[in-house]
């Protein structure tokens, strides 16, 4: 019986059943890991679950906008773009049989990127210079070099100054 997906035979005036598959769903999603807290323009970013019992491919959602999933598996990473909004991710795990149950929602938080500091007084010297700049809003720290590079920029913590000592003239 293709309909209930059971062996039947034909005794005593009706059809019974011999044999049924069985065909199990998968299990319940567990807790979702990876950042909470993303910038605007992360690329990358990854976030993963627990292997789920009986999933042949988990189904990310994401409801927040601007961001894309990449991947249907226990692990997947997330793109976001540079107008990605907030929002919480869910995993679910699915097979021939149908859908486990949704995972818990894990909230992400979508960071707007700090403004650039802008140039404030330098004060050179025979044989030293400090620079300065402005604070911005949201910043957690600075980095400053001679190029622009930010990848091979020197941590300068919270302070918005740095002293360059050790010039001649």
């Amino acid at each position: 019986n293709t309909t209930t997906k059971c062996f039947e035979y034909y005794a005593y005036g009706f059809w019974q059943q011999l044999h049924c598959a069985t065909c199990f769903t998968p299990d319940d999603a567990g807790t979702i890991t990876g950042s909470s807290s993303v910038c605007k323009g992360d690329n990358g970013v990854s976030y993963s679950v627990p292997s789920i019992n009986n999933a042949n491919t988990y189904t990310w959602s994401y409801t927040g906008s601007g961001a894309t999933i990449n991947g249907n598996s226990e692990t997947i990473t997330i793109d976001f773009s540079s107008s990605a909004t907030s929002g919480n991710l869910t995993v679910k795990g699915t097979n021939q049989c149908g859908d486990g149950v949704v995972s818990a929602n894990f909230s992400i938080t979508v960071n707007s990127i700090p403004a650039s500091p802008t140039a404030n007084t330098h004060t050179p010297s025979q044989t030293e210079i400090v620079w300065n700049w402005n604070t911005v809003s949201g910043a957690t720290g600075y980095k400053y070099n001679t190029l622009n590079d930010y990848g091979t920029a020197t941590d300068n913590g919270t302070s918005s100054s740095y002293t360059q000592t050790g010039l001649t003239c």
